[in-house]
């Protein structure tokens, strides 16, 4: 999900952290998808299994399959079905 929100980081500047705002979607330095607030209820909506790094990575049963365009891990639950 993506919008024009800014979504509030820290990242590590010399032995401290700065405070940066970057755009609703993008990528943080860890590596998971930053989304606000707004964006953060209709996915969670969406996806009431929630996420580890992105939204769509886990199946409706919580097992890890992968970025959405990315690796395909095949949960046996849902192969199953």
């Amino acid at each position: 999900m993506r919008c024009k929100n800014k979504v509030l980081q820290m990242v590590p500047k010399g032995y401290g952290f700065k405070e940066i705002h970057s755009r609703c979607g993008s990528t943080g330095i860890h590596g998971q998808q930053l989304i606000c607030g707004e964006c953060e209820e209709k996915l969670e909506k969406r996806y009431p299994q929630g996420w580890m790094e992105v939204p769509g990575d886990l199946c409706e049963h919580g097992n890890y399959v992968g970025t959405p365009g990315g690796a395909d891990h095949i949960c046996g639950k849902c192969e199953d079905i």
